[in-house]
């Protein structure tokens, strides 16, 4: 009824995170990042969901999707060099990192 009510997509992914599979919260946070792309926090989310899930590459594909849909999201810029850090790409965290300080406005 409200689809984009950030709210509701909240509740929606705990009752998925709660009671559902992997796969329907993937599902879940992927509606939400498409129904309402500039909310970093669904991005995020999926991606750690995802990398948690043992599935580096679509992490790094989420957030890439993020950085589309939010060119200039500081947050967005440190969680993709966090990830590459954590799973040993020392040199991809500092490329990102690089970049974000070019195009982060802070």
């Amino acid at each position: 009824v409200f689809p984009n009510k950030r709210a509701l997509w909240m509740q929606m992914i705990q009752l998925e995170r709660e009671h559902g599979t992997p796969e329907s919260l993937d599902k879940e946070l992927a509606s939400a990042c498409e129904r309402l792309p500039h909310i970093e926090l669904f991005w995020l989310l999926r991606a750690k969901e995802c990398w948690v899930g043992g599935n580096v590459d679509k992490a790094r594909q989420v957030l890439t999707d993020a950085f589309n849909a939010n060119p200039d999201s500081e947050t967005v810029w440190l969680a993709a060099a966090k990830l590459e850090w954590e799973n040993g790409e020392v040199e991809r965290a500092r490329v990102l990192l690089e970049r974000a300080r070019e195009r982060a406005p802070t």
